[in-house]
């Protein structure tokens, strides 16, 4: 069963291992008319950051790994992150120790090459985001006012509209918030 199952993915040479049945329970699905599916989501989304030493601990400057399962007993398009409609469906939605919240999302950027993209997921397969959170890229990061190895809670939040493209594709669409965790930032 999946909730059962360590993940290992390799990026960049180093290995994740992602434990899903610590995150399945918490994901919310709002993909809309069917109510069943908020119990039973499509996707997982999650930073692949598991506890060493008793803290989670990522780098804005030189990123962190975010991993997209297909949960369904079906293959699930996804957009790719180097073309429009998939540039912009990650957003992180940030909470500081004194209780500010502030929503980091991609600025908008010129396109000159562009075209529908996409990865098709089989079922229990799953994909690696690379995310490097830099002012350049991102809006938000300076709302945080972060001061050194700050901590940070964070989740990840995977929202993909649906269009003529997606139908015709057959690109997953709709929403899935990973749950709220707390984050050291690595300087």
């Amino acid at each position: 069963m999946l909730l059962n199952k360590i993940r290992l993915a390799t990026l960049c040479g180093v290995s994740l291992v992602v434990l899903t049945s610590c995150l399945i329970p918490n994901s919310v699905n709002t993909k809309g008319k069917e109510a069943n599916k908020a119990s039973h989501p499509e996707f997982l989304v999650g930073i692949a950051s598991p506890q060493r030493d008793g803290k989670r601990t990522i780098s804005f400057s030189k990123g962190f790994p975010v991993v997209i399962t297909n949960l369904s007993n079906r293959p699930l398009g996804v957009w790719r992150e180097w073309c429009s409609w998939g540039y912009y469906n990650l957003t992180f939605e940030a909470r500081t120790h004194d209780g500010r919240k502030v929503r980091l999302s991609r600025k908008q950027k010129s396109w000159t090459r562009n075209g529908p993209d996409y990865w098709m997921l089989a079922p229990e397969e799953s994909v690696i985001r690379q995310i490097v959170l830099t002012s350049k890229e991102w809006k938000g990061i300076e709302d945080l006012q972060l001061k050194g190895a700050t901590p940070l809670f964070l989740s990840v939040v995977m929202e993909v509209p649906t269009t003529d493209q997606s139908k015709e594709k057959g690109v997953w669409n709709g929403k899935v918030v990973s749950p709220e965790r707390l984050y050291h930032l690595a300087q």
